[in-house]
């Protein structure tokens, strides 16, 4: 819906929208069934491959949780809440050592942010009683269940759960619904070494999975606003300009 602001006293009202696959597939479907005109031309918006992509593993090539300085991605899973649990669902089932779960148990703890899906973290350089253990240095995919939050993380690859507009045609046309697993059971061609080696220049990174963000700017950067004219010019649902309309 478009928001309006009646008075001039009233308070500006920011939309926010959630990335997840129903909020992507919505968007790709919008864009493919309307076409703008401008001068007299029909103009579709280039970005209508929307995907948060999942499935990515970890490769001899991928930064690993416990190098120092490198961020590293974890699945929050809040339904887990005992350590018991949390810690056989480490990849593999590996367990890290003490010194890495507590390191991670207080890096995973004391990280902010409105993400109720991921966390990155980084770990940060080495001191006594801080930091992984020796063993654990090329390691991945463990589990580490933070007490204080009663919630459980699961180490994933640093770039899963990542949404993109991908104008790879022959990658597009394998996602659906908003999403887009990568992984040779979706076809051949989707290995890893073919994800390390694409072409970036077509894969626009918007962000993660649970992120929130402002609607306006989102839409912006999708150049549908621009496409269709101009914020200024909407005629659902209320038949008046707005500010900042939602075309969706």
């Amino acid at each position: 819906a478009a928001c309006t602001r009646n008075g001039q006293s009233d308070e500006d009202t920011v939309a926010v929208t959630t990335l997840n696959a129903v909020v992507l597939d919505k968007i790709n479907q919008y864009v493919v069934a309307n076409t703008f005109v401008m001068g007299g031309d029909p103009y579709t918006p280039e970005e209508t491959n929307l995907f948060y992509v999942h499935g990515l593993e970890f490769t001899s090539n991928t930064d690993l949780p416990c190098v120092v300085g490198k961020p590293s991605r974890w699945l929050v899973l809040d339904t887990v809440t005992t350590k018991a649990d949390c810690d056989v669902l480490g990849t593999g089932g590996v367990v890290p050592g003490s010194e890495t779960y507590e390191a991670f148990e207080n890096l995973l703890f004391y990280s902010v942010g409105d993400n109720e899906v991921l966390r990155d973290v980084v770990m940060f350089e080495q001191f006594t009683g801080m930091g992984c253990d020796a063993a654990d240095a090329t390691k991945s995919g463990f589990a580490v269940f933070v007490s204080d939050l009663n919630t459980c993380f699961l180490n994933v690859h640093p770039k899963e759960y990542g949404v993109y507009a991908i104008d790879d045609p022959a990658v597009n046309v394998f996602g659906s619904s908003g999403a887009l697993y990568w992984s040779t059971t979706t076809h051949a061609s989707l290995t890893m070494t073919a994800w390390e080696s694409k072409d970036n220049s077509l894969y626009t990174y918007y962000g993660r999975v649970g992120d929130v963000v402002a609607l306006e700017n989102f839409m912006d950067q999708l150049e549908i606003y621009s496409e269709a004219g101009g914020k200024d010019r909407t005629r659902r649902p209320t038949n008046r300009p707005s500010a900042s309309p939602s075309y969706l």
